[in-house]
């Protein structure tokens, strides 16, 4: 995630729509390039790499939907506990 797709159309429409709900928006990205990410606004309660570790940037797409199921595997347990 840099700074293009912080204010591309995808994580723009879904932020409207939780400003609009009063919801919380966790972001999940391949790469993260913190130093291009603007102030965040408060209803984006995170953003969050879905690559674990040291990976080609072929291989992180190849694997993107089984590192995002992992992802949200663990942010969704992480919230049901309520810490």
């Amino acid at each position: 995630m840099d700074r293009q797709t912080f204010f591309g159309k995808v994580v723009s429409g879904v932020l409207e729509l939780c400003q609009k709900h009063q919801k919380p928006l966790l972001v999940l990205a391949g790469k993260i390039a913190w130093e291009e990410i603007p102030e965040l606004p408060k209803e984006i309660a995170g953003i969050f790499s879905i690559v674990n570790g040291p990976m080609f940037e072929g291989e992180a797409m190849k694997e993107a939907g089984r590192l995002l199921e992992q992802t949200a595997f663990a942010l969704g347990r992480l919230l049901q506990s309520r810490l």
